[in-house]
């Protein structure tokens, strides 16, 4: 055979999926071979999969002082690359108040864990906290993905104790 016989031709073929969360990791397999002939190649292309997180939770430890010190914490779950967490107050930013943990999960996304140190005011009372989880980097659509809660801020009295003497 040689190069410029007419049995001889490249072959091209494309294929298009639509990966999710669940597809991360797999493997997409080519492989080749010239008819009635031993020769094979394969190539093998891991699948990354970016993505939001599939859910967005906030939860605290229950009732909310004026002036008492609180944590409030966000979990986002199985995203990719790792997500950062921001905090808001309508538009005050509280993220510079927070802490983020980040784990690999068993499929190979990330788990994010922000705790928010919050000491609220009565003018916090009633309004929306924002936990919003935003994926670093990508150039995907979906920016972020967000939970909120409202606040409710109960205020502290202090009053004297008695003691009744029997």
């Amino acid at each position: 055979m040689s190069v410029l016989d007419d049995i001889l031709f490249d072959t091209e073929i494309t294929i298009a999926i639509r990966p999710d969360a669940a597809n991360h990791g797999m493997n997409i397999v080519c492989s080749s071979y010239m008819e009635d002939a031993f020769f094979l190649k394969i190539l093998t292309a891991r699948l990354v999969v970016y993505g939001l997180p599939v859910d967005v939770r906030i939860s605290f430890p229950g009732d909310m002082f004026e002036g008492a010190e609180t944590n409030i914490t966000c979990r986002a779950l199985n995203g990719y690359p790792a997500p950062l967490i921001h905090w808001y107050i309508g538009s005050r930013n509280l993220t510079d108040n927070s802490s983020l943990e980040t784990s690999l999960n068993a499929a190979d996304r990330y788990d994010a864990e922000s705790t928010l140190t919050f000491i609220p005011t009565r003018f916090d009372h009633r309004k929306r906290l924002l936990c919003q989880a935003v994926q670093p980097n990508t150039t995907s659509t979906a920016v972020s993905k967000n939970n909120s809660t409202v606040l409710n801020i109960s205020s502290q009295h202090r009053g004297a104790m008695s003691v009744m003497k029997q």
